[in-house]
C-alpha cells in the first residue's frame, strides 16, 4: 500500500539473500522453494524500481546473483526433469535483470530450453492439451520474449530472440490441432512479431516464414474461431485477423464473406445459410451458437471497422445484411439488466459501423423478398429504443447514424404498404412502423438531452428530414 521505504526494500533484499543461500541446498524441494522465492521477490523489487546500485549491501553483486539464480533454476529443471515447472520463474528472473547486454547468452539458453520442451511434446502423436508442460513452456517462451521486448525495445538482442522463437510459432500456426491447443500463446507471439515491426512493408511471409501465406493464416484463424475453443483475448484475435485481411492489396469477396462469418461468430450467432453459400469448409465446423461476452462483442466492433474500410460498397451487399441479421438474432436474446444494456451499446456501435461502411445497402437490397429489409430495420429500432436512456455522446452519435438509415427504410415501407406486396412483406413493414413509433421519439429525446455535443449527430438526422416527415 503505497511506495515502500528504504527499510522495506532492505528487508526484501535480505529475504532474497537468505533464500539465495539455499540455492545449493542438497534437498530438491528446498532449492525449488528458494528459486520461487527469489524470482518473485526480485520481480517485485524490479517493478517498483528498487533494484538500485546500493543493493550490493544486501546481495553481493546483483548481476552475478541473477546469473547464479538462472543457473540454479536450469539445474533444478534438469533435476525435476521438467523445465516448464520453472518457466514462470525464469521469466520473472530475466525480466528483473538490470542489463540485457550481459545476459543475452543466458536469454538464448533459457529460451532454447523452453522451446525444446515444446518441440519434444509436439513431436509425439498423443500430444496433450494446452495445460501440458509443452503448452506451458511455449507460453513462458512467448511471455519471456514479450517481457524483454517491452523492457529493452531498442536492444539488438531482441531480434535474435524472435528468430529463435519463430520456428515454434510457425509450427503451431501450420497445424490446426496445435493452434487450437496453444491458441493464446500463438496469438500473443504473432502480435509480438507485428509490434516489433518484423512484418515491415506489409509482408506476411516476414512474420512466421514463407511457408505460411496470408490465405493459409486467414483459414487457420477462421477455423480457430469456429472450433468452439475459448479465446482469452478476442480483441487481439480481431486485430490480427483484421491485419491479415488487408494484406496483399485487393481483398476478394471470399475473404470478406469469411470475415463476416467470423464477426457473427464473435457475436455468438452463426449465419448457417450464408456459411454454406460462401465459406470453404466451415459447414463441417462447430456452427452452434456460442456464448458471447462483452469482450467478444467489442472484438466484433473492431473487426467490423476494418472489414468495411477495406471492403467498402463491394462488401456491403452481402456482408452488411448478414451482420445485421446476427445482431437482430442476438438482440432478441438479451434481457433488460444493466449488463445487457452495456452489451446493447456495443451492438449499437457495431450497427453504426455497418451503416457507415455500406450506406443504403446495410439492410439489404431495396427489392429484397419477404420484407427482410424492413425486418432488419425494425430490429435496429428496438435496439435504438433500448439504448436511448444512455445520454452520452458516445451513444448519441451511433444512434443518429443508425436512425438516419432506418428512416430511409421507413419511407420505403409506405410504398410497400400501398403496393401489391406479399403478406410477409406487409407484416414486416407493419413491424417496422410500430418499432419506429417507439424508437424515433426516444432517440430524439436522447439527442436533445446530450446538449451542445449532440448538435452534430442531430444534423445528421436532419439530412433525412423528408424521410422523417413522411
Amino acid at each position: 500500500a503505497g511506495q515502500p521505504g528504504e527499510l522495506q526494500v532492505a528487508v526484501a533484499l535480505d529475504i532474497v539473500r537468505v533464500a539465495g543461500a539455499c540455492l545449493e541446498d542438497a534437498s530438491l524441494p528446498v532449492r525449488y522453494g528458494a528459486i520461487k522465492a527469489c524470482a518473485h521477490w526480485l520481480n517485485n523489487l524490479s517493478t517498483i524500481g528498487a533494484l538500485r546500485s546500493d543493493a550490493g549491501r544486501h546481495v553481493e553483486s546483483l548481476e552475478d546473483f541473477a546469473g547464479k539464480l538462472v543457473s540454479a533454476t536450469l539445474q533444478c529443471g534438469d533435476d525435476l526433469a521438467d523445465d516448464s515447472l520453472l518457466a514462470t520463474e525464469l521469466g520473472l528472473i530475466l525480466a528483473a535483470l538490470p542489463s540485457i547486454g550481459s545476459s543475452s547468452a543466458v536469454l538464448s539458453l533459457v529460451l532454447g530450453r523452453l522451446l525444446a520442451v515444446f518441440e519434444r511434446e509436439t513431436d509425439t502423436e498423443d500430444s496433450p492439451g494446452n495445460s501440458s508442460p509443452g503448452g506451458a513452456a511455449l507460453a513462458a517462451a512467448v511471455s519471456l520474449a514479450r517481457q524483454i521486448s517491452k523492457k529493452y525495445p531498442q536492444s539488438s538482442h531482441i531480434e535474435a530472440l524472435l528468430m529463435q522463437l519463430r520456428p515454434s510459432l510457425a509450427k503451431t500456426f501450420a497445424s490446426r490441432s496445435l493452434l487450437i491447443r496453444h491458441r493464446d500463446a500463438a496469438l500473443e507471439g504473432f502480435e509480438l512479431f507485428l509490434s516489433r515491426g518484423v512484418a515491415a512493408n506489409d509482408n506476411v511471409a516476414a512474420v512466421l516464414g514463407c511457408n505460411l501465406s496470408r490465405e493459409m493464416l486467414l483459414e487457420q484463424l477462421t477455423h480457430l474461431c469456429f472450433s468452439g475453443a475459448c479465446i482469452a483475448r478476442p480483441q487481439r484475435f480481431a486485430r490480427l485477423f483484421g491485419w491479415l485481411l488487408v494484406q496483399g492489396g485487393s481483398v476478394s469477396q471470399s475473404d470478406l464473406d469469411i470475415a463476416a462469418c467470423v464477426l457473427c461468430k464473435l457475436l455468438g450467432a452463426v449465419p448457417r445459410e450464408f456459411i454454406m453459400q460462401s465459406c470453404f469448409g466451415l459447414d463441417q465446423l462447430n456452427t452452434a451458437h456460442g456464448s458471447a461476452t462483452r469482450e467478444s462483442w467489442a472484438a466484433a466492433v473492431t473487426l467490423a471497422a476494418r472489414l468495411f474500410v477495406v471492403g467498402r460498397h463491394e462488401a456491403a451487399r452481402r456482408c452488411g445484411p448478414v451482420i445485421l441479421s446476427a445482431v437482430a438474432e442476438v438482440e432478441l436474446l438479451q434481457g433488460t439488466s444493466k449488463e445487457s444494456t452495456v452489451g446493447a451499446l456495443q451492438l449499437l456501435e457495431l450497427c453504426a459501423t455497418v451503416v457507415r461502411g455500406s450506406g443504403d445497402l446495410a439492410f439489404g437490397a431495396s427489392d429484397a423478398a419477404g420484407g427482410r429489409r424492413a425486418s432488419l430495420a425494425a430490429s435496429a429500432c428496438r435496439l435504438l429504443a433500448r439504448c436511448s436512456d444512455c445520454r452520452t455522446r458516445s451513444a448519441a452519435a451511433p444512434a443518429a447514424e443508425l436512425l438516419a438509415a432506418v428512416l430511409l427504410v421507413l419511407r420505403e415501407s409506405a410504398t410497400t404498404r400501398a403496393s401489391d406486396a406479399g403478406v410477409a412483406a406487409k407484416l414486416a413493414d407493419l413491424e417496422l412502423v410500430r418499432a419506429a413509433a417507439v424508437a424515433v421519439p426516444a432517440v430524439c429525446r436522447q439527442l436533445l438531452a446530450v446538449g451542445p455535443h449532440g448538435e452534430e449527430p442531430l444534423r445528421r438526422c436532419e439530412k433525412r428530414k423528408a424521410c422523417w416527415l413522411e
